[in-house]
Order: structure tokens, then sequence, then C-alpha cells
């Protein structure tokens, strides 16, 4: 009989969610669903909803996971927070009673794999408390990567670091980039932290250029609405763009949230024809994809991954995004997308007029990027590299 695997999924957001932009909750969920649909049973720890929350569970997809819903004090939420200041993720201490309670749960449980999402001092706690644990720490992020602080982003610093790692099996990275930047910074990683890409859903992301999807001249960003991403880049663009093809429509899904927002981020994107539609259902950004002539995904800071652009790549839209460093040009080449320099609006909108002006290589591009994200990113291969390092030994 095959093992419980425990997800721990990270407590600051609900989860299932219907929240166009926690990712990693997304991430969560799917890989529940996809362990269960491969034979693995499993079980999501999360966080129970309380009076902080302005948005409800949904189960949105129909995964029907298991989730053990674990409760946020007051001494997590509030002291703790005061008492440790800006370095709060960082610390041993972050949300140290929550985690606690996860460990005596997974305890009484006897499980003895785990995956822990995007939260890398829970693995200490909960490795102290099951020091048999078989654990995975799951990193799409630069905390490890980064040797200071990224954009506002934190970094775990090397005295947390050389406490968290040693009670880590693997480190399951999201791309071969930030693999190589968690070795830069500790070499002693090198037999320890893995590539395992994640999947993508081809039933919510269905081809475009099937059952005669509309194809409107509708050009698109999803995500985080902060400067990092750039979006003020694809705005500018935009406006220059219009003067030449008055009847486009520029279409921003997501919300300003995070380290980086701004108070004026927003006004400053507004535009009788832009649209800031604010969150949306990850199915109804599926269908809302289908119509999009083209994806832009501007940032002008390094992704570890950049799942956005890749999700319209599966639906078979036109991406264009920056070149600077990051995952998704492990993925993205000229026989798929499109890339420009980063910040550079004149060429970005140069690159979406001539997209705009040939259907036939929109039609092309795009059937490309279907082909790619089916061969490159399936949940099968994910869950099968996952559970193979949850079996094996330490240091084979």
């Amino acid at each position: 009989m095959k093992e419980v695997i425990a997800l721990v999924a990270p407590p600051w957001w609900l989860i299932p969610s219907k929240n166009l932009l926690t990712a990693t909750e997304h991430l969560v969920e799917e890989y529940a669903y996809n362990l269960s649909k491969c034979g693995y049973k499993n079980v999501i720890f999360a966080r129970e909803k309380d009076d902080t929350d302005s948005y409800e569970k949904e189960d949105v997809n129909g995964f029907n996971n298991d989730y053990r819903y674990i409760p946020l004090g007051k001494m997590d939420r509030k002291y703790l927070a005061k008492m440790i200041g800006k370095s709060y993720r960082g610390s041993l201490f972050f949300y140290w009673i929550y985690i606690l309670r996860v460990s005596f749960k997974i305890r009484k449980m006897k499980i003895s794999q785990v995956v822990v999402f995007q939260t890398f001092t829970f693995c200490f706690w909960l490795k102290i408390i099951n020091p048999k644990l078989k654990l995975i720490y799951h990193i799409g992020n630069h905390e490890l990567s980064k040797k200071s602080k990224y954009f506002n982003y934190e970094i775990i610093s090397n005295e947390t670091a050389r406490k968290v790692l040693p009670k880590i099996d693997y480190l399951i990275a999201v791309s071969d980039y930030l693999k190589q930047g968690i070795i830069e910074r500790f070499p002693e990683l090198s037999n320890r932290c893995v590539v395992v890409y994640p999947g993508i859903d081809l039933n919510i992301f269905k081809s475009k250029w099937e059952n005669g999807s509309s194809r409107e001249k509708i050009i698109m960003y999803a995500g985080r609405v902060v400067p990092d991403k750039g979006i003020h880049v694809l705005v500018e663009a935009f406006k220059m763009l219009k003067r030449d093809i008055p009847d486009i429509k520029l279409q921003i899904y997501g919300m300003d949230i995070g380290p980086n927002v701004q108070e004026n981020y927003l006004s400053q994107l507004k535009d009788d024809a832009v649209e800031l539609l604010g969150l949306y259902p990850r199915k109804e950004i599926a269908e809302v994809l289908r119509k999009a002539a083209i994806f832009v995904y501007p940032v002008i800071w390094e992704e570890a991954l950049g799942l956005a652009p890749l999700e319209a790549m599966t639906v078979g839209v036109p991406v264009i995004v920056s070149d600077v460093k990051s995952g998704y040009s492990e993925f993205i080449n000229n026989h798929n997308g499109f890339y420009f320099n980063t910040g550079d609006s004149v060429q970005l909108k140069d690159i979406m007029k001539k997209i705009l002006e040939e259907p036939e290589r929109q039609h092309d591009i795009g059937c490309n990027a279907r082909e790619t994200i089916k061969t490159r990113l399936s949940w099968r291969q994910c869950v099968e590299k996952t559970v193979q390092y949850l079996e094996e030994d330490k240091y084979e």
C-alpha cells in the first residue's frame, strides 16, 4: 500500500482558492489532484479560514482534494511578527505555533513523506517533531538563490539556512535557472537541489485554435499588478500601438499585492482603452486567454519560472516576454514566442504590431507553443519525479 504524502501549503492565503494571484496555492491544489490521479494518496495541510479573510474557499476546479485545516492563532499573526520584526519570514519562528500544530498532526497521522511549499523555516520544525520524515522543500522564489534583498523581497540569511538545510532531503526548484542560483550560493546542495517542472492542465487551458474560438484584437496580461512586473512598459507600448491600430484593447487581470505595491501605480495605468479587471477565477482566465491575440509578460525582474506566459502558451496565444534572465527562457524561443529588450516599450510596440498584422503567424506560433508545453510540462512527469525523490535515499 502506498504511503500518504502530506503537502504543506503556505498559511497566508486560503486554499482551495479562486484567487488568480496565488500561483503557489494553485500549484499545491494541482499537485494533490494529480498525485491522486496517479494513484498516490495525499492530504493538504492548510490554514483555517478566519475573520481576516475577505475571500471564501471555493473548489472551482472540482478537484475534491483532502484537506486538514489548522487554525492560525493571534500569537502567530500579531505578537510573533512584532517581536521578530521585518525579518519575520526568514525567522525560525515564522508562524511558529501554526507549524507546530501541523507537525504534531502529521506525527499523529503517522505520515512519513512531506512536501513543503514556499515556507522554508517550516522544514526545521517538521523534522524536529518528526525526525524520520522524508522531507522535500518545493521552492519557486529567490529566497535561497539571491545573496541580498531582491526587489524588496527578503532572502533567507546564511545563518538560518545553515540550520534548516540539514533537515531537508531534497529541494525541488521550479527551473534550472533557479537551481543554478541556489547552488551558486550553497554549493553543498549540488546533490540535493533538483529541477522538477510543474505541469499545466491541458483540460483547463484548452487550445484557442480548436472549435472556432473567437480571435479578437485583445492584448492581455495576468498576474500581480506591481512595478516589478513591468506593466507600465506594456501600457506605454499599447498607447503607441493604438495610434496605428485604433480598435485594439488591453486587458489587465490581477491585483496590486506584494512588497512592491505603489499607492499610485494603478492610477498610472488607467486609460480609456485599458481595462483593469481585477481578480478572476483561473478557469475564467483560461477562457479569456482563448479570445486574446497576444499575451505580454513585460517583467523587469528575474522570474524564478513565470507560470503565466507558459499557461498562455498552452492555450496557443502568441506570447511576448522580456529578455531578463528568467526560468521561462527554458521554454520560449523564436519558434514558439517572442522576446523584447527589457523595458523597451518601442520594441515591444513593434513586435505586437507585427503579430497583429500577420494572423497566419499567430496560428503557427501558437500551435508550436502549445506543443512545447504538452511535451515538457506534463503533470504525470512532475508527479513521478517528485515521488522518486520522496522514495529514494538522501545521498544516492
